[in-house]
């Protein structure tokens, strides 16, 4: 496997752990912004937490002002690659994998024949796990514009009742009276989850053209709902 990055390891929730420089990250993606407005944006939209997904430390420069850096933890790393969208992103993500793979397969070794059997059926077991998330992870980066809420849950995986039934329960969206249209919570469309969709269609039992909303989710929604289900599971 080539080096894209420099991995460090960082202390967050008190563990070491592998960590990345999100500026080398910026420059890797060719992310137009400039870095400070774009991690900074980042962190607000995605709800990232210091010392949990990144730390912070103080760069002196040659020349000009001290610098704030970031060191990112790969799970971050893998999520902001895959909000850009692009081929970058994309491979920078299926690189960040494959180094927490490698990490997961440096172990010890089996001690008898029957820890190495276990130790295999172990692994099966998480590579059943971690197939679903990798498949959602590539349908979240290939998804393109708001989606329905039946299209979402084709991106995520799931089953669309299954989706409605976990963003009702988890205050996303709710229905008037029990009836009608799914409507998005004003917290939600605040931040950029969910947005509104009217559009008009005819009533065969009314014989009139009637006005509709739809409530769609946003990528920044679809990328939050994965990674709240995701948390959950863990």
């Amino acid at each position: 496997m080539n080096e894209l990055f420099s991995l460090v390891n960082s202390t967050l929730n008190g563990e070491a752990i592998q960590t990345v420089s999100a500026r080398e990250l910026h420059e890797f993606l060719e992310v137009k912004s400039r870095f400070n407005d774009w991690i900074g944006n980042r962190i607000e939209e995605f709800e990232f937490i210091e010392n949990q997904d990144f730390v912070t430390f103080t760069k002196n420069l040659v020349k000009g002002r001290p610098s704030t850096e970031y060191h990112i933890s790969l799970d971050m790393a893998k999520e902001l690659s895959m909000v850009e969208r692009n081929e970058k992103g994309k491979q920078a993500r299926l690189y960040f994998i494959e180094c927490e793979r490698k990490a997961k397969s440096a172990p010890m070794l089996p001690q008898s024949f029957s820890e190495a059997l276990r130790l295999a059926a172990d692994l099966q077991d998480q590579l059943a796990l971690a197939a679903p998330k990798a498949a959602a992870l590539d349908r979240i980066s290939q998804a393109d514009g708001d989606l329905c809420l039946t299209d979402a849950a084709k991106t995520l995986g799931m089953q669309p009742r299954r989706l409605t039934d976990w963003l009702s329960q988890h205050k996303w969206i709710y229905k008037r009276d029990g009836k009608g249209s799914w409507i998005g919570y004003q917290d939600k469309i605040q931040t950029g989850y969910l947005h509104h969709s009217e559009y008009r269609y005819f009533s065969k039992s009314q014989q009139v053209e009637l006005l509709s909303t739809q409530v769609l989710v946003t990528p920044k929604g679809l990328a939050r709902i994965a990674r709240a289900i995701e948390e959950m599971a863990a």
